[in-house]
């Protein structure tokens, strides 16, 4: 394979475990933000000080942000999403139960789009199309070299 290409795909593979990243730092951040925490939402209104207590140091809510987030990304990498907290089962399992279908229903939908896309091309302008075409790219127009020139 062409080096400039490698480098291309290294690039958007390093860019897109960078964003995945941020996105987890983010969400784990924004969940630590807003009110309450999983202990309330789990006991609701009736649960005591000492119920909530207990559910916090059993899910390790007791300890700092920062730990559980490391504990939590060694996890993830290594492949333990975690246990489900409505049904008591191990994530992992559920997600690849369901990741077929999701391969699926992404694959048709990108061949959709192609296909709608090449169809748009072909045609010429009509009402459909234009409906259909979003945004078009734009030609650049050509870089100009020092002044403009007098046609006169």
């Amino acid at each position: 394979m062409n080096s400039g290409l490698l480098r291309m795909v290294g690039r958007r593979l390093l860019f897109g475990v960078a964003t995945l990243w941020v996105v987890s730092v983010v969400i784990f951040a924004a969940t630590e933000i807003l009110p309450g925490d999983v202990a309330s939402a789990i006991l609701g209104q009736y649960g005591t000080p000492e119920s909530l207590q207990a559910i916090r140091v059993s899910l390790g809510l007791d300890r700092p942000v920062v730990l559980r987030y490391g504990e939590w990304l060694v996890h993830f990498v290594s492949g333990d999403f975690g246990t489900s907290l409505a049904n008591h089962r191990p994530l992992a399992p559920l997600i690849t139960q369901r990741l077929g279908s999701t391969v699926l229903l992404a694959g048709v939908t990108a061949l959709a789009v192609i296909a709608g896309g090449g169809w748009v091309q072909t045609r010429p302008p009509s009402t459909c199309t234009r409906c259909l075409v979003i945004a078009r790219p734009r030609p650049k127009p050509p870089a100009s070299r020092g002044r403009a020139r007098s046609t006169l």
